[in-house]
């Protein structure tokens, strides 16, 4: 064979390498088919058994995660299916979807880290979180209801939340700390129950401004009951503040070894204790629903504000099935009496009435002082006399033991 021919081996070779070259090109880059199997590589019917195990495990562990028992989530999942339009499907049931949904806004996760959890695709948790947060409105709609006239002790408070809106509107986003959050107008219950929310106000939003477009909406302010709010708001009806450049937090009353020394300082002072109600159970619901705390770049501002109505919804709906000790018929008539007395005599100036609540809560105080230092006296006059006593008995008991 001369020098020069061909040779085939040569080129068989070179066929099979770079074959080999290809394949190793595509397994080095799969394919969107290949990444989807990587994500959920046991299909729709892997997530369910993956959620039922999770419902069939721990107690613990349930709750850990998706932060409500399994006899709060059965009862969920049964008011929703009922009542909203989520549903279940084929591909996934409605315990799967209601699962994914408490997932994210319990641990406050990002979508892709709830899709590897379940093992679903991303697109179908955007979609579940779609679907949620409009049930849960419904929920919120239904279980966060303004009082009635009758009822009483309510405190209102705005709180900041974080937000994420487009670079081009974020200015009025900004609230007084340069933090980009929009304000949460909440009234609170004395039991820890919200009575009226409202989201989606811009961060730079004053209290009493806050204050007005609520009224605007759809808070009711009675001219006989009063909700205990901040002093941002303002004196209106139906409202009482605190007397503005007065000791107020607890903290200043907590590192202070004097007492409230007038009037304004007992009514502040009292004011803040009750108040703090509030703070208490916002706190709480921002440890239990992480997603709180936060606000993502996935979900524009609409679904934010939503994201605000599906906790606090859901947290009214879980306190209503904790067992409450009912009224007794006293408390039911006294109740009733004081509200036929409020209506007929309560001032409706609401300055006034501050003004009349406080100096009646101070001659209570410079009562109950005096009667404290009356019982304290006589407490020490019995120590005193009972010491002398005592030591009349054993001179008497050492003179008849000497004699």
């Amino acid at each position: 064979m001369p020098d020069n021919a061909p040779n085939r081996g040569d080129d068989d070779d070179a066929v099979s390498s770079d074959d080999g070259y290809r394949n190793k090109k595509r397994l080095h880059f799969p394919t969107v088919f290949d990444r989807r199997e990587i994500v959920n590589p046991g299909g729709s019917a892997a997530a369910e058994e993956f959620g039922q195990k999770l419902l069939t495990g721990h107690e613990r562990r349930f709750v850990e995660e998706l932060r409500v028992t399994k006899v709060q989530f059965y009862q969920l999942a049964d008011w929703i299916s009922v009542n909203t339009s989520m549903k279940g499907s084929s591909r996934q049931s409605l315990h799967l979807k209601l699962m994914i949904f408490l997932y994210v806004i319990g641990q406050g996760c990002t979508q892709r880290a709830a899709a590897h959890h379940f093992g679903v695709s991303q697109s179908s948790v955007s979609r579940i979180m779609a679907t949620g947060l409009e049930a849960f409105a419904d929920i919120h709609r239904t279980f966060v209801v303004q009082p009635e006239p009758t009822e009483v002790c309510h405190e209102p408070i705005t709180k900041p939340k974080s937000a994420w809106v487009p670079e081009e509107g974020q200015r009025k986003w900004y609230n007084r700390k340069s933090l980009i959050t929009q304000n949460v107008l909440c009234a609170v219950r004395l039991d820890g129950t919200f009575s009226y929310v409202l989201a989606g106000c811009e961060g730079s939003v004053n209290d009493a401004s806050l204050l007005r477009h609520a009224r605007s909406k759809s808070l009711k302010l009675y001219a006989d009951r009063f909700y205990v709010g901040d002093a941002g708001f303002g004196a209106c009806t139906g409202l009482l503040v605190p007397y503005i450049g007065i000791r107020y937090h607890l903290n200043d009353w907590k590192v202070s070894l004097e007492g409230p020394q007038n009037k304004e300082e007992l009514y502040n002072l009292r004011h803040s204790r009750l108040r703090i109600i509030v703070e208490l159970t916002f706190g709480r619901v921002k440890r239990k629903f992480r997603i709180m705390r936060s606000s993502p770049p996935e979900y524009d501002i609409y679904k934010q504000i939503l994201i605000v109505y599906a906790c606090t919804g859901l947290w009214n709906f879980l306190k209503s099935l904790e067992e409450k000790p009912a009224l007794n018929k006293a408390q039911e008539e006294y109740l009733q009496s004081m509200t036929a007395w409020a209506r007929d005599n309560l001032p409706s100036d609401p300055e006034v009435l501050r003004d009349e609540i406080a100096i009646d809560q101070w001659e209570e105080h410079l009562a109950y002082i005096e009667e404290m230092r009356q019982y304290n006296n006589a407490i020490l006059q019995r120590k005193h006399e009972k010491h002398l006593g005592d030591e009349e008995w054993k001179a008497a008991r050492h003179f008849r033991l000497e004699r």
